[in-house]
Order: C-alpha cells, then structure tokens, then sequence
C-alpha cells in the first residue's frame, strides 16, 4: 500500500476479501448504468442533402438523410410520401467513435430517386421523435427537366436485335408487357439472388404504373439501387424499359416460390388505328385503357450448406477478407487500448456475427460496439463490418492478443474458409504507484520507490480471529446482497437484451412487434403541431405514422408505399370496406393538406387525429 493513502479496510472470513472501496466503485457503476438506462439521445442532428437540384426526366437523383450523435436508441427515421418521385432503397452506411468514454455516431441512410414528370417539386421534412421533441430537416427543392436527346453515359448496352426476352403476362400485348427473372434458381442459404423486374412500353402512358413487389417470403431482402431508364430493341421494335433489382438472401434451406409479380398501367388505345374511323376519335377522347400485366411465379431451390462446418462459423456466405489493429502498440497497464476487427467483401453483411478470439488473457473485455458499411456497387450486396473492443491490460510486458478467427462458406468453391488476422503484440509498462495496485512478496516484483510494504511473507489465516473494531464483515451488510442482488439483475437483463437484438436482426415478424405503441408515440409529435400554422407539416406526421404502422404490419418498407398498394393488400386480407373507405379518405386528406394551399383549421385537424387513432387502433385487431 502507498504510505500516503489510507489503507482499504478489508473484511475477512472464510477466505472470502471484499475491499470498502471496490464496494464504493461497484455502486458506482451501477449507478452510471441504471442512469445511462434512463437517458435518451440528446443534441441530435439530422440533415438531408441531394447531389443535385435539377435533374433530367430520364435521370436520378440521391438523396442522403445524416443523423449525427448518441443514435444508438433511436428507430429508423420515418419517410415522407415524396410527390413526383419514385423512392427506392440505396443502403445505409453507420460509423461509430469513442471520445472520452462517450459513444458518438452517425448514420446515413441512401435513398434514389427517379421522377414520374416534369415540373418543380418538394421533398418534405423527415421527422424524429427523440423523446417529447421531434426533429426535422428543412424542405429540399428540385426541379425535373424534360429529357435531354443525348443518350447518357454509362447507361446499360441495349439488347441485340431479335432479343425476345421469355415472358408470361395477362392482359398485355406486343406494345406493353413485363417480364422477371432470377440469376439464379440454385443457391445456398444466405447466397444472393438478384430479382430482375423489367417494364417494356412503346405507347404513351396515361399515368404512373402502379408496381406491386412479389411475395418474398423466406428470404431476406435489401433494395438495389434502380438502374436509369433506358431503350431496347426486342423483336426489331423499339421499347423504353425500367428495371428495377432486388437482393434476396434466403435465410432456410428447401423449396420456396417468388410469387407472381403485378403491373397496373393506364396507356393510349388508339395507336396504329385508322384516324378516320369513330373508334379513333372515341378513344381519343378517352382517358386511356388500364392493363394489368403479370409475371409467371419463379421457383427457387436453396441447399442447405455442407457438412464438417468449423465450429466458429456463424453462417456467413461469399467472400470475405479479415483484419484487425489496435490504436496504440505501447500502453500502460490499467489502461484502455481499442482493438478494431474489420471484415469486409461481397455477402450479406448486416447479418455477420463478431469474430472469436481464443486464449484473450492478461486482458480485462468490454463490450464490443460493432457498425458497418453497406455497398450496392454492381448490384452486389457488399461492404464492411467493424467490431471494436476495449481492451485493459492487468499486467505489464509482452503481452499478445492472439489472433482473431472468421469462417465463411464460398458457393463459387463451395468450401468453407477460415480467415486468421495477425497477432497483435503490446508493449505494457507499469502504470504509477497511484494508478495501480501493490503486492510484495516472495516471487513478486519489488515494490516501487515511495510506497512502504506491510508484509514481506505470506500472512496465514486465523480462523478464530475475532474481527478488530476496525473492520467490518461485509457479507453479513444488507448493502452487499443488494448489491449482488443488482448485479445479478444487470447480467440477466443483459443476456435479454443481447437474445433480443440478435432476434431483431433475422426475425421480421419479432423486429416489426409492437407497432401500435410505435404509432401511439408518433402521434403525440403530432398532437404538439396540430395547433401551430403548420398544416403540412401536422398532416405530413400523420400520413407517415400511419404508412409506417401500415408497412409494419404488411412486412414492408414505409419507403415507396402507395395508397394503392395498402388497398390492394387490405382487401386481399378482408379487411372491412367501411374500414379501407375512411383510411383512403384520411391519406388523400393529408396529401391535399401537404401539397395544396387550402387552409385547415385546428378543429379539422383534431378530427384527422382523432380519426387516424380510431383507424390504427382497428387496423390492429384485424391485421395479425
């Protein structure tokens, strides 16, 4: 012991040591965690940004939401109904840093936009809620272009003359149809099938095609992103074609169908008629015939992955590379040091479980934060994974934290692969006498200049030593069982979270629960804006709860969901007329509140809210 501190009185019976100041630091800590339990994310920013404001018809634009701060606890931010654009999907990318033992993060999420028709249009706000506030972004502008003659660059290589893509619809004819197709019809669990969803049209549209997703039930899906609209020839005649991909990554082996896939367009009907006849001028007059074309239903065989897995594979497929480093090779003991795994390649990279390391000793572990990057380069799911853990030295010297494992399965091979990184080597120097603490005696290291040793033996036991006024038995204090008591609840509470988060994460059913009380949360942001001047700003939070409850329930992204889409799904699930009637009255209220000039009073907005409570709320005894 230092000669200028007090000693630690220590209770002792039974062989049994508990200092009064590792007790004080226990409730230290669980007073920091039961506080830190408390809190909500504060000081969050959120800004969204476009590449551009201008755009063409037959281009894109990208648009990026940023959230910066303590984003650990906050849900997905929800995503207005963009007028005159199509949404899709592009990823999200996360980063993670430890400044002075605080947690700051940024998440960005990608989305790519494609837009229906000219004119100037307005990217509403995106809200979040974060505890009684709610954050927004600004508005964005953009105006679309009519398209330029000049062909763009790097658009796809049109098909070669007498190209007649195989296809299956109903209702469609040589001027409109559609096709879908798979790359592959034979994977393994978790390899990636790339759907393919074409559109061919060489007539005038009346309106924006309606495109309903397929079913894709057993597998785990990630949006690509769209690709420019661009010609082709098919059967020596001219077609505009829009595709749209999609990722899939099966999640159980067998037999399983990628349902029948749906377009609904309006288009002109008198082409290549005779001018002077009266069906002409009557069609001319019209507004167009309605199509609806479909896709043969696609059969998919996912093979279970080969025996003889090694015993640290968690069930990632692809190709991989492994690395690790730490922040520092020199270090003082007691002191924290960051070891950083990254794993990076082409695969499903959300789904990547932490890599074992074997023999990790000398060393006290924290948890690990994890992030990653995600990529969809090439329509190839790819990215990176990043896994930190802080590290404490308990001794001083060489010490060695072994090498870091990973195992994949490779379907191009179809081998299993083990990944090892380097050992890394520290060099650990004693911390001061201050920062540390003390032993002497036979076998152990001298102790250092300024502090006294008490005992230069080893000190035997005596059991029948009535304790001195002094000290104290510690294990006989309510306060120790307390603290056992909560320690233990902490563990337990630990282990929950951790089989709760990993459910979360290839569970749809389990991660989408509790939707009701997530759109009762979203409602109260919008009580405390129904009294402002801000109609469409109320009523754009009201159109979002209710899409984001819709694709909860659905098993659907809140992003691109249309009214069209949640009728067609309503009525398919027998969903009461009455019901569908006022939802479909509600959604085109907000949309001429958020779109429209009119002006809409406090008292007509408190009965849109109360009419989307009274919705949602039969909505969920219907909808299991």
């Amino acid at each position: 012991m230092s000669a200028t501190t007090e000693p630690n009185r220590l209770s002792l019976k039974s062989g049994v040591f508990v200092s009064s100041t590792s007790l004080r630091m226990i409730f230290a800590a669980l007073l920091t965690l039961l506080a830190a339990g408390k809190a909500f994310p504060q000081n969050i920013q959120v800004d969204a940004t476009v590449d551009k404001q201008q755009v063409a018809l037959d281009d894109q634009v990208t648009l990026q939401l940023t959230i910066n701060g303590d984003v650990s606890s906050l849900p997905k931010p929800g995503q207005p109904s963009l007028n005159g654009f199509n949404v899709y999907s592009a990823g999200q990318s996360q980063n993670f840093s430890w400044v002075n033992g605080k947690v700051n993060s940024a998440v960005t999420y990608s989305y790519i936009l494609t837009p229906k028709s000219t004119g100037r249009f307005t990217i509403p706000s995106f809200f979040i809620a974060i505890g009684n506030k709610t954050v927004s972004t600004k508005p964005i502008s953009i105006e679309v272009v009519a398209v330029s003659a000049k062909p763009a660059p790097g658009g796809p290589t049109p098909a070669a003359p007498g190209y007649a893509p195989k296809v299956e619809t109903a209702g469609s004819s040589d001027d409109v149809f559609i096709t879908a197709e798979v790359d592959k019809k034979k994977v393994y669990v978790n390899e990636q099938i790339t759907f393919t969803f074409r559109f061919y049209h060489r007539v005038q549209l009346r309106s924006n095609p309606q495109y309903q997703r397929p079913d894709f039930t057993g597998f785990w899906t990630e949006d690509l992103p769209p690709q420019k609209n661009y010609t082709a020839a098919v059967g020596g005649k001219q077609y505009a074609v829009s595709e749209i991909k999609t990722a899939l990554f099966p999640t159980t082996s067998g037999k399983f169908v990628i349902g029948r896939t749906t377009l609904v367009c309006l288009v002109d009907d008198f082409l290549s008629r005779d001018p002077f006849s009266n069906d002409f001028f009557r069609n001319f007059f019209s507004g167009g015939r309605e199509k609806t074309l479909h896709a043969a239903p696609i059969e998919i065989t996912v093979m279970d992955l080969p025996p003889n897995k090694p015993s640290d594979f968690s069930g990632a497929v692809g190709q991989f590379k492994l690395a690790a480093k730490t922040d520092k090779k020199e270090v003082q003991t007691f002191q924290p040091v960051t070891l950083e795994i990254e794993i990076s390649g082409v695969g499903n990279i959300k789904s990547i479980s932490e890599p074992k390391i074997e023999g990790l000793t000398h060393f006290k572990r924290y948890d690990t934060i994890s992030s990653f990057n995600l990529s969809k380069a090439d329509y190839r799911v790819q990215g990176s994974k990043n896994f930190k853990i802080i590290l404490v030295p308990q001794t001083s010297g060489k010490l060695t934290i072994p090498a870091a494992k990973f195992s994949y399965f490779e379907p191009e091979t179809k081998t299993y692969k083990t990944l090892s990184s380097q050992a890394i080597t520290l060099d650990v120097t004693p911390a001061p006498a201050s920062a540390q603490p003390v032993l002497a005696g036979p076998g152990m290291a001298t102790a250092q200049p300024g502090v006294k040793v008490f005992f230069d033996d080893i000190r035997h036991i005596k059991k029948n030593a009535a304790p001195s006024g002094q000290e104290k038995i510690i294990y006989k204090k309510a306060c120790f069982w307390l603290a056992l008591f909560l320690i233990l609840l902490l563990n337990a509470m630990s282990w929950f979270l951790y089989r709760h988060m990993e459910k979360m994460s290839y569970d749809q059913h389990y991660a989408r629960r509790g939707s009701l009380r997530r759109a009762r949360k979203r409602l109260k942001a919008a009580i405390k804006i129904q009294s402002s001047g801000l109609a469409g700003e109320f009523y754009g939070v009201l159109a979002g709860t209710i899409y984001s409850f819709l694709a909860d329930k659905m098993l659907r992204t809140a992003a691109g969901l249309t009214l069209r889409e949640v009728v067609q799904e309503l009525e398919v699930r027998n969903v009461d007329n009455e019901l569908i009637k006022r939802l479909t009255t509600l959604l085109e209220t907000c949309d001429a509140a958020r779109f429209a000039p009119s002006d809409f009073p406090v008292e007509e907005r408190k009965k849109s809210l109360q009419s989307a409570e009274d919705i949602i709320i039969a909505l969920e005894r219907v909808l299991k």
